[in-house]
């Protein structure tokens, strides 16, 4: 995304912006104002939890302006011009915090640029510094890396920030960089109080770091055995450990001037600057509080006192004595006393007259009473906000490089972190994170990222071209690109290597399957290790007798409960004995057929440990279609096998809620108060009977459950399912069909029925797409429905909207909404459900329908200045990343991998014919290109290894331009054989293409 000022057209601050940081480590935001925003690497919320939208918004516990990155710069004169040099430019770089206020007055030379032109592409952010006071230019490139496929090098705990300087005149510059950065172990909102900081300096070559961390904290503490490291990869850095005050005179005099940045030893504070000559240079109390400047007496003695009004009066009742500041000095540890020992001390004067003529008798016998103890120990840091509560940073300013005419230099900084005490919501919840076995502090991290550093760019960079690259307009590649900015941004990848993603960002919990349903495509693609593991963790929390909420979900079906309740009318120990209590449950679903068994979990809240609920009825097809599509994606049959019994036992249970017996699920109306059993993903947005958004995704469940059955040897099931779609088909036809689009929904028990027209009511045939399952419903009906979509869902300025009723059209209601009013989710715009359907309308050849889809989320969220933070349960909702699917409609591009076929068909043609774009599957990226004038295809790994039996081609390559017996497929510039059957390829032998390797087919 391109952002010419810091500002929107609106004069909307920026609300989002690139995430640094990787897969489960947390992350910092980096905007277009230069600051960075939202740190949560502290195992802090809302990453760590508790980020509901209803929920009052957490402060980040670093402020935006508490840190800053600066430049001083000034152009060498020739000997012609006078003197050598002229005055330094100081300038911040990011926009005027509140924390640099005072500078106008303090340190007018100290501004901040006039402008930031900014650019953000995952996971990179480019911003161009703009000032014409500055004699160079300066850019900052921030990024972390991302790298398909390899999940450590996209997990690192590391931050990015590569300052270029460029000389564009003929005389020479010296230029300096700084950068400062608080030590987060002092800050209240991090450590509570707690723990004693720490900061030490640590040199190897090319390395000048910062260590922060804290000895004593509290074993539970989330920062507890953490470390932080802000360095600069370069050698002879000027360290600073300990700066208190950020608009310090002396550090930004020091470092204009052309030397180091040296602070105040005591931050310019008067009464610090008493402590420090008491307590560290060992001076009498009385002879330093003597040499104070009389202007800023006044204001230090109030700060000593527990009662102002009383040292006033006292002073007032004996002016002349207490001009002496020898005897101003003894009042001052006189109020410090307590009443007990005020009264001791009088007494003691009035025997003792050497206490009433000399103040220095008088003062070192209140100090012995504890006078002395108390004002330095309670007053003066609780009054006065010294050393013992008061935030410190860390500097680190570059050695002064002198860049000659014409010439350009590169300066990185980096930020690493290290805080392995992540616990979930839980109680005994530790977690951790993956990193811990890949470092042991976030030193170790520093030296390794410093290290590979040319590596990580790279290989980052090169994911980033590809996609920029694409034969895409700039928008869309950046609707595509921005949505990865979840992964990292909401992920939470721990010491196990369980992974999950945020249902919002820190609001209602990880691998929630309804939402992963439409977000974990781009994970199954990009990280199938962790999208495989989001799976077994869900069959692991399958519902069974054995689980903690059978009986909530068993008694839920009225049948069951009537059944149970009259039998425990007359055995009341049934209720009381487990087992009798369970052995009645088989015996009541041996008669009613409602066993609970089988029904899948919805999410996991704030905690691995745990899960939420299993009230959707969506959710038993929802994951027999992530399922297939990952096994049709890596062909990996041991983790089918693994899920293969929690697939057939989800999808038994689905059948078994059939109110009416017509082979689909049904919705029941429950009030509020009862066990939900049939809500789904709109769950605000109620329906009683049968649906269309979930009877869709039922008949392509059962056509890719039946598939695994097949696929396994299970034929008997393979074919009841089989038997199962065509019934179920029948009665979705029959029930919901209205002659242009399919009905929300229909009771044909209570003879209720609702006629909105849903955006997402196809969904189970963008699955069926996707992973060749065919159509699930009659061609004809798929291509009117999206058309009646477009028609009536989608309204300029406002985007695809969920639910709407067309003139003339009928909207009953049921009886109950589960959780609240139905028009927050039926009249609103989900943009994760708008990318999918849009991605649907592309698959099926409605490509202007679905660009303008995308398109209008796209500049809804820039307009807001959200690009990088979709809004719908929470921030960076995770259905958005749906829009990843977008390559493969684009490009025509599907994938079977136990097949070991592709197919590449496009589907937006550029002016030129010459299609590009990214091709990224399971264990395998690089770029796919079809040059329809050159009547060729380029098939380019960057890394991993693909194997192909057959690649079919555009259609138009169905009638060959090769002269028959012309070599026409090449392996690295080695013919290969194949045999040509239309628009496709096959190889008799498997075709391994490996990294670095470009297959081309010459049509």
């Amino acid at each position: 995304m391109k952002v010419a000022r810091t500002r929107s057209r609106r004069g909307v601050a920026p609300l989002s912006g690139i995430p640094l940081g990787g897969l489960g480590t947390g992350s910092i935001e980096i905007r277009a104002d230069g600051a960075l925003h939202e740190w949560q690497i502290f195992n802090n919320p809302p990453w760590s939890g508790r980020g509901a939208p209803w929920s009052p918004p957490i402060t980040s516990p670093v402020r935006p302006g508490d840190t800053l990155f600066a430049i001083r710069a000034r152009r060498r004169r020739s000997p012609a011009e006078g003197q050598a040099t002229e005055p330094a430019i100081v300038r911040i770089l990011r926009e005027r915090s509140e924390s640099e206020a005072r500078f106008t007055y303090t340190l007018s030379y100290v501004e901040s640029v006039q402008e930031i032109h900014f650019s953000g592409e995952f996971p990179f952010a480019w911003l161009d510094y703009r000032d014409p006071a500055l004699p160079l230019a300066v850019s900052l490139e921030a990024w972390s890396s991302f790298i398909p496929g390899d999940i450590k090098h996209s997990a690192l705990p590391a931050a990015f920030f590569t300052f270029h300087l460029s000389n564009p005149g003929p005389t020479a510059v010296e230029v300096s960089l700084l950068g400062l950065l608080p030590q987060i172990f002092s800050l209240e909102a991090l450590s509570g109080g707690h723990g004693q900081p720490q900061t030490r300096r640590e040199q190897a070559p090319g390395l000048s770091a910062l260590v922060f961390s804290a000895a004593g904290l509290p074993a539970d503490h989330p920062l507890a055995r953490g470390s932080l490291v802000f360095a600069l990869l370069e050698d002879g850095a000027d360290l600073v450990t300990e700066l208190r005050d950020v608009g310090d005179l002396n550090a930004w005099q020091s470092w204009a001037s052309g030397g180091q940045f040296v602070p105040d030893p005591v931050g310019g504070d008067p009464l610090r600057a008493l402590l420090e000559r008491i307590v560290r240079e060992g001076l009498d109390p009385a002879s330093a509080y003597g040499q104070l400047p009389s202007l800023l007496r006044g204001m230090v003695d109030s700060a000593l006192v527990p009662d102002r009004r009383e040292l006033q009066e006292r002073i007032a009742a004996d002016p002349i004595r207490y001009q002496d500041t020898r005897w101003r000095w003894a009042l001052l540890l006189e109020l410090n006393l307590t009443p007990a020992e005020r009264a001791q001390y009088e007494h003691e004067r009035q025997a003792r007259p050497e206490l009433q003529r000399d103040p220095v008798q008088a003062s070192t016998r209140l100090s012995e009473l504890g006078a002395l103890a108390r004002l330095l120990g309670e007053q003066a840091p609780k009054l006065f906000n010294a050393r013992a509560s008061r935030r410190t940073h860390g500097v680190i300013s570059s050695p002064v490089l002198e860049l000659d005419p014409w010439s350009e230099r590169d300066l990185t900084f980096i930020l690493t972190w290290y805080f392995p005490n992540h616990r979930g919501e839980n109680v005994g919840d530790d977690l951790g994170h993956r990193y811990e076995t890949w470092f042991s502090d976030a030193l170790d991290v520093a030296r390794y990222v410093a290290e590979a550093r040319p590596a990580l760019y790279s290989r980052s960079r090169t994911f980033h071209d590809l996609q920029y690259g694409a034969s895409v307009p700039d928008w869309l590649a950046d609707a595509i690109n921005a949505q990865l900015t979840t992964l990292v941004k909401s992920s939470w990848l721990v010491r196990d290597g369980r992974f999950g993603i945020w249902e919002g960002l820190g609001c209602c919990g990880l691998q929630t399957l309804d939402v992963s349903y439409y977000g974990s495509h781009a994970v199954a693609l990009l990280f199938p290790e962790l999208e495989e593991r989001q799976l077994q963790m869900t069959a692991d929390f399958q519902l069974t007798p054995n689980s903690p909420r059978y009986d909530d979900y068993f008694l839920a079906f009225a049948p069951n409960r009537e059944r149970v309740w009259r039998r425990i009318e007359h055995e009341p120990e049934l209720a009381r004995d487990p087992q009798r209590r369970q052995a009645l449950y088989r015996e009541v679903a041996a008669e009613t057929g409602l066993d609970a068994s089988g029904r899948i979990p919805h999410l996991f809240p704030g905690s691995f440990a745990v899960v939420d609920a299993y009230h959707m009825v969506d959710l038993m097809p929802k994951f027999a279609l992530q399922v297939w599509r990952d096994y049709r994606w890596t062909a990996n049959r041991a983790a089918l096998e693994r899920l293969w019994p929690a697939v057939k036992a989800a999808m038994e249970h689905a059948r078994r809620i059939d109110e009416l017996k017509v082979g689909l699920p049904y919705h029941y109306d429950h009030a509020p108060s009862e066990t939900a059993i049939s809500s789904q993903t709109y769950d605000t947005w109620d329906f009683i009977g049968y649906s269309a958004y979930v009877s869709s995704i039922w008949l392509a469940a059962l056509k890719a459950t039946a598939q695994m059955a097949h696929l396994l040897g299970d034929e008997d099931y393979a074919h009841d399912l089989e038997r199962q779609f065509a019934e179920s088909q029948a009665s979705m036809e029959r029930l919901l069909w209205n002659g242009e689009y399919y009905n929300l929904w229909v009771d044909p028990r209570s003879g209720r029925r609702n006629e909105s027209c849903m955006a997402d009511q196809l969904s189970g045939q963008l699955y069926a797409t996707l992973l060749g399952l065919g159509d699930i419903l009659p061609r004809e009906h798929i291509l009117s429905a999206l058309r009646a979509i477009y028609r009536y869902n989608f309204v300029p300025g406002r985007g695809l909207v969920n639910g709407m009723l067309p003139p003339g059209k009928r909207a009953d209601r049921p009886d109950h909404w589960t959780l609240g009013d139905p028009r927050h989710q039926a009249e609103t715009v989900w943009s994760g459900t708008e990318y999918t359907v849009a991605v649907q309308m592309l698959l099926e050849g409605l490509v202007s329908e679905g660009l303008s889809v995308i398109h209008e989320v796209y500049t809804r969220y820039e307009r807001a200045g959200q690009t990088w933070d979709h809004q719908e349960c929470g921030g960076h909702y995770y259905r958005a990343l749906s829009i990843w699917l977008a390559w493969l409609a684009l490009g025509g591009l599907s994938y079977d991998a136990p097949h070991q076929t592709l197919s590449l068909q496009p589907r937006l043609r550029p002016p030129d014919g010459h299609w590009r774009q990214p091709l990224v599957l399971p264990g395998a990226w690089g770029s796919i290109e079809y040059r329809a004038g050159e009547g060729r295809v380029l098939l380019h790994l960057h890394e991993g290894q693909l194997s192909l039996r057959q690649l079919t081609l555009p259609v138009e390559a169905a009638t060959p331009r090769q002269a028959p017996g012309e070599q026409a497929v090449w392996l690295a510039a080695v013919p290969i054989q194949g045999r040509r059957e239309g628009a496709s390829w096959h190889f008799d032998e498997p075709l391994l293409i490996e990294a670095g390797q470009t297959l081309e087919v010459r049509l």
